[in-house]
């Protein structure tokens, strides 16, 4: 699905739209995306089946949404947080992580990705029997950065195997960006299957 484009945004827009329609402006405000960048990414996602545009708004097809179950499913909350010791720029988004298990491990490829959108940094994260800690780390976070340790404790009910990604920018829309191409290299949408003719 080369086709759709800047697949950050793509995935940004798509996970803002599940499981309810929502009108372009709605989407800009929830996103931060500009308008004529919705509106483009909108037109991609109609041309390609996945999304269906009526006076209710924008919503997922079927199809859009078996393209992106994998996010929906794993995905549970994305937000900003608010970092001490860990913060690496002043602007930061957060994906709280389910079941990710050791796909994490791969530090570099994702903050390679994010860096690539420009984000400063990325930060992996998994909980553990013994709390959180760095992807590729084995010492508890709790350990080196007890505060931001609590914080993650009490922000996400986490359980051992789910993860977090954070990416850091100097501006939100920088970080967001980081983040989303960090989700976009987890969850790929599937290759489509050519009908046989």
């Amino acid at each position: 699905m080369a086709e759709l484009g800047h697949r950050p945004t793509i995935y940004q827009i798509v996970y803002a739209l599940y499981p309810h329609p929502l009108g372009r402006r709605t989407l800009m405000h929830r996103t931060g995306i500009t308008e004529s960048t919705v509106r483009t990414h909108l037109n991609k996602l109609r041309a390609a089946g996945l999304v269906t545009m009526a006076k209710e708004g924008t919503a997922l097809t079927p199809s859009g949404t078996q393209a992106f179950t994998a996010l929906f499913e794993h995905v549970l909350h994305v937000g900003e947080l608010k970092l001490s010791d860990l913060a690496l720029d002043r602007y930061n988004a957060a994906a709280w992580i389910r079941e990710v298990g050791d796909a994490l491990r791969e530090s570099w490829r994702y903050r390679d990705a994010a860096v690539r959108e420009g984000a400063t940094g990325v930060l992996l994260l998994s909980q553990r029997a013994d709390g959180w800690g760095l992807s590729d780390d084995v010492r508890p976070l709790a350990k080196k950065n007890p505060n931001d340790a609590a914080y993650l404790e009490r922000t996400f009910d986490a359980r051992p195997g789910d993860g977090a990604a954070i990416a850091f920018g100097p501006t939100r829309r920088i970080a967001q960006s980081g983040l989303w191409r960090v989700l976009a290299e987890l969850f790929p949408i599937p290759a489509r299957k050519e009908r046989k003719r």
